[in-house]
């Protein structure tokens, strides 16, 4: 489980960032925001455990 949690956000924030790359303003903020719903769902996970 350790694993899929530390491997696979990270495949997720290089697609992100290449996405952003390419992506307007908008699409940015969106961006954002979706990864700082991943890191307080990882936070809050890690707390229960």
């Amino acid at each position: 489980m350790l694993s899929g949690v530390v491997v696979r956000p990270f495949y997720y924030y290089c697609y992100v960032l290449n996405f952003l790359l390419t992506a307007p303003i908008p699409i940015i903020m969106l961006g954002i925001l979706f990864v700082l719903a991943i890191l307080v769902v990882n936070s809050g996970l890690v707390g229960e455990q």
